[in-house]
């Protein structure tokens, strides 16, 4: 990886190529995989590299991931990915399982987060369920800066 993080990241601020060394989170996957219907239906909300999209596309589920941000969509390989605004979004289609397992939900904008809960209620199928992701208000404020080294990556 580049010393120069200016060439990794994506014109909207996000750190893509930290994103893409960070390890899959396959024990939510497999929390959320055994859950749903064999070959259940997957909105990922906010999915970016595909840190959870992809591992339940290899077991097995029809994933769809959103992020705006279509250099994080770049590292799909399973998951279908499609470039669109959270808030905004309206495919037209119910699915198994809506997830929001990101900052999404965290904004101090409220009504951006009213927006993304609503498109999760939008998609979501009448015996389906969502999985959402937030963190305390207040939170940010207790963490502390710091920095590790783990394959060659600096976080």
């Amino acid at each position: 990886m580049s010393d120069n993080w200016d060439m990794d990241i994506a014109p909207d601020g996000s750190p893509v190529e930290l994103y893409r060394h960070l390890p899959e989170r396959t024990e939510d996957a497999e929390l959320i995989h055994g859950l749903l219907p064999e070959s259940g239906s997957v909105l990922d909300l906010g999915c970016g590299t595909g840190r959870l999209a992809e591992p339940l596309a290899r077991l097995g589920h029809r994933v769809t991931g959103i992020d705006n941000e279509p250099a994080m969509l770049a590292s799909l390989r399973l998951a279908t990915g499609i470039c669109a605004d959270a808030a905004t979004l309206d495919l037209g289609e119910r699915f198994d399982a809506v997830l929001l397992m990101s900052h999404l939900v965290n904004a101090a904008d409220t009504s951006f987060v009213e927006a993304v809960l609503a498109t999760v209620q939008r998609h979501l199928a009448g015996d389906g369920f969502a999985v959402v992701e937030r963190y305390p208000p207040g939170w940010v404020l207790t963490c502390t800066g710091y920095t590790r080294t783990g394959e060659g990556v600096r976080y």
